[in-house]
């Protein structure tokens, strides 16, 4: 019986990859390098969208015009930028440790 961390991709890039696109010259050979490919993409993504977030509350912020209810309102999207940032940082450097100890290039 095969695991799937164990089944070899090849066949599955030349079907998928053939004919072109931006993993192109990926040479994926287990579950761990498709996925660790894919985190190169989503780490930064994560990035630009909690920094919008964080804009989009700021923003919120400034034009709540002293009203209680939208001032709270902005405070809570600000806070949660903040708890999402700890968060993508602690989820990083876990996935930088898992690298490390399984001998995977990650970034």
């Amino acid at each position: 019986m095969k695991y799937l961390a164990q089944i070899d991709f090849d066949n599955f890039n030349k079907a998928i990859f053939k004919n072109g696109g931006p993993f192109v010259d990926i040479k994926t050979s287990s579950l761990g390098l498709i996925i660790s490919e894919f985190l190169k993409y989503l780490f930064p993504l994560a990035g630009l969208l909690l920094f919008a977030y964080l804009v989009m509350g700021g923003f919120s912020y400034l034009t709540s015009g002293g009203d209680p209810k939208a001032t709270e309102q902005a405070k809570s999207k600000v806070t949660n930028a903040i708890v999402g940032f700890v968060i993508l940082v602690v989820a990083y450097w876990i996935v930088q440790i898992f690298g490390y100890m399984f001998g995977i290039t990650i970034f």
